[in-house]
């Protein structure tokens, strides 16, 4: 798969970690993650969330995932103790949302991938060590005709998504195949939303709108 821009120095590490991380996701669906890097109990699961996470590998290494992001934004150096809190807080509120999904899969691996987005945005220290994991970014894109900046982060897993910020708006779209760049495509708004990266370009059509030409931002 290829690699989303990166937004400043070491695009060539970025894009070797990427490519590595797409070479492990296609391995991934044979993978069942060990019980400690797992938020529920798949011996016994609570709840229909529980149980379609447990059955679907590619969710379960979005689980994995977003308790490496979170562990690492608990214990990092900069961590405070009023971080660590209001952390806890959002992790459980989010949890409640989460099993809100019921057992349809792509509503968990997108509320996943939002969390993770939120996560990595917030606290610096979620990005430590991106080579131990599959997720990038968030990375700023300016768009033509659109006010303000498309924030996107990736998750290079079994389940290849985006999730996009712009405006107020937030979106997850599925990776879907193309001939060139990494491209992220689904229904939304009544049609068709899709985010298509080719280098430091990319076209975005937001949710029942039209294709707009972007730019990764400069690095700030």
């Amino acid at each position: 798969m290829p690699a989303p821009a990166a937004p400043h120095g070491g695009r060539n590490m970025l894009i070797a970690r990427w490519r590595r991380t797409a070479a492990r996701a296609m391995l991934a669906v044979a993978v069942t993650l060990p019980a400690a890097a797992r938020s529920d109990d798949c011996s016994a699961p609570a709840g229909p969330t529980a149980a379609a996470i447990c059955a679907e590998p590619g969710l379960l290494e979005l689980d994995g995932e977003l308790l490496r992001l979170t562990a690492l934004a608990r214990s990092g150096p900069t961590a405070t103790e009023e971080a660590r809190a209001a952390l806890a807080g959002a992790s459980r509120a989010w949890q409640t949302e989460r099993d809100g999904c019921g057992a349809e899969p792509f509503c968990i691996a997108a509320a996943y991938a939002g969390r993770m987005h939120i996560v990595r945005d917030h606290y610096p220290d979620a990005r430590m060590h991106d080579d131990e994991g599959f997720s990038l970014g968030p990375f700023s894109f300016l768009c033509d005709g659109l006010d303000g900046e498309v924030n996107a982060a990736f998750f290079a897993g079994a389940l290849p998504l985006v999730s996009l910020r712009w405006g107020g708006e937030a979106l997850v779209l599925p990776g879907v195949p193309s001939a060139s760049g990494a491209r992220y495509a689904g229904p939304a708004g009544g049609g068709l939303a899709e985010f298509w990266t080719r280098g430091d370009a990319a076209t975005f059509t937001p949710p029942g709108g039209k294709a707009l030409a972007c730019v990764l931002a400069p690095s700030k």
